[in-house]
């Protein structure tokens, strides 16, 4: 999955891609930043909506710390 910036829809290139599952499991890769992971849960099948609003909660700190990890 290819995630876009939601105000422009530019997919182009990829910066982030994800593959979330279904039950609320969230990998990423992160391009852009460098920085790749998982959002692990434990969730009731076709839960993965929710595994996403887990990242978007605290992708704000991943980024951060991406970013001071990449100026060192």
């Amino acid at each position: 999955w290819m995630e876009c910036n939601s105000a422009t829809y530019n997919c182009d290139p990829a910066d982030r891609v994800s593959s979330p599952g279904a039950y609320g499991a969230y990998p990423f890769i992160d391009f852009s930043s460098g920085v790749y992971g998982i959002i692990a849960r434990q969730g009731a099948l076709g839960t993965f909506a929710e595994g996403y609003q887990v990242f978007s909660s605290v992708v704000t700190e991943i980024e951060s710390w991406a970013e001071l990890q990449n100026s060192r």
